[in-house]
């Protein structure tokens, strides 16, 4: 008497039905490519690639010195580009004010002329 087997959908997952279903190899990185004769019960090996796992030395005194002098440049920058704002409202405020004193000088010419 023969029994018949479950459905490959219906057995649960794990390495030996996964072979039984496709034959796949992990290849570096995140991308798996089909193997064609794979021996039953192989080994899976998933390997990370370099770029997933970058060797990243921790922060020498120059790093951390340069990032320090980065952040002091930046936040002059930001300051000088406020005095920068505050410079062009004086330059048109002094250019009102001057307009001003032309338009009074020409009113006071007017009124010493109707006054005399």
């Amino acid at each position: 008497m023969t029994t018949q087997s479950q459905p490959v959908y219906m057995q649960p997952m794990n390495m030996s039905s996964m072979s039984n279903m496709n034959n796949y190899q992990s290849q570096p990185g995140a991308f798996y490519t089909p193997q064609q004769n794979m021996p039953p019960n192989t080994q899976y090996q998933i390997n990370a690639s370099p770029q997933m796992q970058p060797n990243i030395p921790p922060p020498t005194y120059n790093d951390n010195f340069q990032k320090s002098v980065l952040y002091q440049l930046r936040s002059l920058k930001n300051r000088l580009n406020k005095l920068d704002s505050i410079e062009t409202q004086l330059s048109n405020l002094t250019m009102k004010l001057s307009n001003m004193d032309v338009r009074v000088t020409s009113l006071e010419g007017t009124v010493r002329k109707v006054d005399s």
